[in-house]
């Protein structure tokens, strides 16, 4: 079970690099016709799809009620990386909301 939550925690990171992507992709056109030339976008997609394949892959034969909780990291990393790749405030509250998280994983995982 170790093997699964560091798996499915490295997931939610490639998942939450994808969201940065992403944003970096949106300083770019995103013009249907342009889109394919927006290298960001492509990674960002990317980066979505390896890490969902992976969660796909990780619910074979194990529990949904724990694997789906464990995604909810992804919003912790992405306020990280907001932080500290594109120098976002990151406020008392979303300290507290990103701990609450980080507790109610724990609790589900044990």
């Amino acid at each position: 079970m170790i093997v699964v939550i560091v798996a499915m925690t490295v997931l939610t990171l490639i998942g939450a690099f994808g969201a940065y992507f992403f944003k970096r992709a949106s300083a770019k056109s995103v013009h249907p016709l342009h889109i394919w030339k927006n290298y960001y976008f492509i990674l960002a997609a990317f980066l979505y799809v390896l890490a969902t394949i992976g969660y796909v892959y990780l619910l074979q034969g194990r529990n949904l009620t724990v694997l789906y909780p464990l995604a909810s990291l992804q919003y912790a990393w992405i306020a990280l990386l907001g932080w500290f790749l594109l120098h976002e405030t990151i406020g008392q509250k979303k300290l507290l909301g990103i701990g609450l998280i980080i507790i109610g994983v724990s609790l589900v995982v044990l």
